[in-house]
């Protein structure tokens, strides 16, 4: 049923944050599921899942584009897409390594998805749904920051517990919306 939902993509964001730590320490045989060696790149999931999450929707943008033979601007939204994620790199990799790599990548699929979404509107208008999506999104980043910046609160079966209620909170508002 989890994957059952009408936000399929936020629940599976939100499982992995919460559970890809615990995924990666099960043993199976005396082996790790993921080497330990891994495990500090643990915490790049959540804005690197989050970053293609944006990359999709920016994928979902560019049908109108193609349809209407205007794939000049998918060309245009790359390049500026390439160009904050270097520039970024520049500025964040020095300062936060890797956790600034993955921030600027966020950054340049979420500038693809935007520059997209704004000029399809001016060549094809098509509502979306954004009403609707609004309050799915914010239960989403709600259960996360709220896990984010709890989640060493609490002892290791406590954690499990707290992880499971916000998943099933989201699932709940999923479900109600």
């Amino acid at each position: 049923l989890l994957w059952g939902t009408k936000e399929p993509r936020s629940t599976a964001w939100l499982s992995l944050s919460f559970f890809i730590g615990d995924i990666a320490r099960i043993e199976l045989g005396g082996v790790y599921l993921i080497h330990p060696d891994y495990w500090l790149g643990l915490s790049l999931i959540p804005i690197v899942m989050a970053a293609y999450f944006f990359d999709g929707i920016y994928i979902n943008f560019i049908a109108p584009v193609i349809i209407r033979k205007n794939t000049w601007l998918i060309m245009a939204a790359t390049i500026s897409g390439a160009a904050l994620n270097i520039a970024f790199n520049f500025l964040l990799v020095p300062r936060y390594n890797i956790l600034g790599a993955a921030w600027s990548a966020f950054i340049s699929y979420f500038s693809m998805c935007y520059i997209m979404y704004f000029s399809v509107r001016k060549i094809y208008p098509k509502p979306y749904e954004f009403k609707r999506l609004f309050p799915l999104v914010l239960s989403a980043l709600a259960a996360f920051f709220a896990w984010y910046f709890y989640k060493d609160s609490f002892s290791a079966c406590r954690e499990g517990a707290f992880k499971t209620l916000l998943l099933l909170g989201f699932l709940l508002s999923v479900y109600v919306s």
